[in-house]
């Protein structure tokens, strides 16, 4: 496949020039790494600390701390269910994501459509 970039042709895979946060789920752990395209599932990478799949998180996730079990059962919940980490700057008036976890299904229940979440197709591939 050949991608347009800056006047000429890239031959895909091709990798973003951002970092962009990716999160295991696993182990609890975040890293900053930048986005494969074109390759076997867009982000699809391995956890270098246990192996696992890494989850393409979006350019605003910050990490909660290891510790915070709860924290990242809400994060994994969202993510779960096609919600990316991104910035709300073009969608003032989006309900800002949710701060714990007890407040996730009522925000799920308000938000079937709201701009951080990921149609239902590329949500259900499991887009890494």
């Amino acid at each position: 496949m050949m991608i347009p970039k800056n006047g000429s042709h890239v031959t895909a895979p091709f990798v973003s020039r951002y970092l962009i946060a990716h999160a295991c789920f696993a182990c609890r752990r975040s890293w900053k790494l930048p986005v494969l395209f074109g390759g076997v599932g867009e982000g699809g990478r391995s956890c270098p600390a246990c192996g696992g799949g890494l989850c393409l998180m979006g350019r605003s996730f910050k990490a909660p701390k290891r510790t915070d079990v709860a924290q990242w059962r809400k994060v994994e919940a969202l993510w779960r269910r096609g919600y990316r980490f991104w910035s709300y700057r073009s969608h003032p008036g989006a309900e800002p994501l949710p701060a714990t976890l007890k407040e996730v299904s009522g925000f799920l229940r308000r938000n079937p459509d709201h701009p951080m979440r990921l149609k239902p197709a590329r949500a259900a591939a499991g887009w890494r």
